[in-house]
């Protein structure tokens, strides 16, 4: 009777908690809406127009498979403030590349809006006759025409938060941590040598190719419809 009346109570739990998780407003899927479509914002007033597509597996789990092409923002690669943020053009030629970007994705939601992801990305990057300049100090810097390509992958652990702006619409800010690889070959033509830069921060001309492995950050703000 005692172990009946346990089942009861688990039971009762149950249909509670599901009714619950069901009646969530914030939760996209909350009708039968199964697709939707979305567009990145903050990536698309930066480097990247990218679109994606969005599948709700489950009422917790859904896909993404993103869409995207890179940019050249000649305006903010001319700004100081922004160029600034690369620690070396020879290294990371800051918002100089163009090329296709393909990314897909696993999510679970956790609790309310909120969701955990795990992404996987590629990119086929490229650039031609691109003239960089990286700066040593208040004594100078180097200036140095190149073209490369690059092929980037890499993944990220996301946290995001889907919120419904109406029946149809959402925002759906996320951030992520995670590690990117990139493969460049590049062509470096009529580069300076000012002697007042180290030999180390000098830039050779030539064809090389290099493999890089570093930690990324990601930020997304997609803005979409539910179909």
């Amino acid at each position: 009777m005692k172990a009946l009346r346990t089942l009861s109570i688990l039971i009762i739990f149950q249909i509670h908690s599901n009714d619950l998780f069901c009646q969530n407003k914030l939760f996209i899927n909350q009708d039968s809406t199964k697709f939707f479509i979305g567009y990145d914002l903050l990536k698309g007033a930066i480097d990247e127009s990218s679109i994606t597509f969005g599948f709700n597996l489950t009422k917790r789990q859904f896909i993404t498979i993103s869409l995207g092409y890179t940019y050249d923002n000649a305006y903010l690669r001319g700004n100081s403030l922004f160029c600034g943020l690369s620690p070396s053009q020879d290294t990371y030629p800051f918002l100089a590349y163009q090329g296709l970007t393909l990314r897909t994705s696993y999510n679970i939601r956790l609790f309310s809006a909120f969701y955990m992801g795990f992404d996987f990305f590629y990119k086929d990057l490229s650039y031609h006759a691109m003239t960089f300049f990286d700066a040593y100090e208040d004594e100078g810097g180097v200036t140095f025409t190149r073209s490369e390509n690059a092929n980037v992958f890499g993944g990220h652990i996301n946290l995001g938060w889907m919120i419904n702006l109406s029946k149809r619409l959402y925002l759906n800010p996320s951030i992520g941590t995670g590690f990117t690889i990139k493969n460049r070959t590049y062509t470096t033509t009529d580069a300076e040598i000012d002697y007042n830069v180290p030999s180390e921060m000098r830039v050779p001309n030539g064809t090389y190719s290099k493999k890089l492995i570093y930690p990324s950050l990601l930020l997304n703000l997609n803005f979409g419809i539910k179909l």
